[in-house]
């Protein structure tokens, strides 16, 4: 049951990565819709 964690890691780290990108790339998505 490793893969599962492992899994879930990979998708945050992902979002991170795509969140961070989108940033750099203008901002053009604020974080506000994130926490709705």
């Amino acid at each position: 049951m490793i893969f599962f964690p492992l899994s879930l890691q990979l998708l945050v780290h992902l979002w991170t990565l795509k969140e961070v990108f989108f940033l750099g790339r203008g901002g053009k998505r604020p974080k506000e819709p994130l926490n709705h």
